[in-house]
């Protein structure tokens, strides 16, 4: 998951990929680069993501820990409904 998040930083940032624990605020990023990131994770992941979820987790390793409970939710919310 940090793979993929850092990934997507980067691309959106147009820099290297930033390393775990940096803040995308302090790498140069903005509320609008900010929707442009969750937008992609979104569409990768297969979930509607809040887009103030990266004010919330705003490096890669928090980011990542989120992203992981909301698929682990969003996964027994399946199974509660098969």
């Amino acid at each position: 998951m940090e793979e993929l998040v850092a990934s997507v930083i980067s691309e959106v940032l147009n820099q290297r990929p930033p390393t775990r624990d940096a803040n995308f605020f302090q790498l140069g990023g903005d509320s609008l680069f900010g929707t442009k990131v969750m937008t992609r994770l979104s569409a990768q992941l297969g979930l509607d993501l809040p887009p103030t979820l990266l004010f919330i987790a705003p490096t890669v390793r928090t980011l990542s820990e989120q992203l992981e409970t909301l698929i682990d939710q969003a996964l027994a919310q399946f199974e509660v409904g098969r």
